[in-house]
Order: structure tokens, then sequence, then C-alpha cells
């Protein structure tokens, strides 16, 4: 893959992780749905693919580095 490819990507998947986390921060925080058993193992949930979409991009993001400009 060409190196400015893997920067777009790897930036896009950091802003809608944050995107990803704003939204689920006001569901439970602001909204107080976590009151809920069966919600609050959505949330975890949420949060596991949250963490993971994050290291995605990190590494979208470090392959793009490693890569030599042509």
């Amino acid at each position: 893959m060409n190196r400015p490819l893997l920067v777009v990507s790897g930036l896009a998947v950091l802003f809608t992780t944050l995107g990803y986390c704003t939204v689920l921060y006001h569901a439970t925080v602001v909204h107080h749905l976590a009151d809920q058993a069966s919600f609050l193992a959505g949330v975890i949930a949420a949060a596991l693919i949250g963490v993971l979409s994050f290291v995605g991009g990190l590494l979208l993001l470090i392959a793009a580095r490693r890569q030599s400009p042509k």
C-alpha cells in the first residue's frame, strides 16, 4: 500500500474511534444508562471494540511510518 493511503486510513480510524468513545461516554455517564445489567454488558463489549479500533488505527500509522518514502 502507498504511504498516504495508510496515513489517511489510520487517521480516519482514530477520529472514528474518538467519536465512538464520545457516544459511549454520553450513553453511560451523561444519561445514566449503566444501571441495567444487560446494558452494562453491552458497554463492556463496546469498550473492547473501541480499544481494538484504536489499536488498529495506530498500527496503520506505524505501518505508514515504516515505509520508506519513494
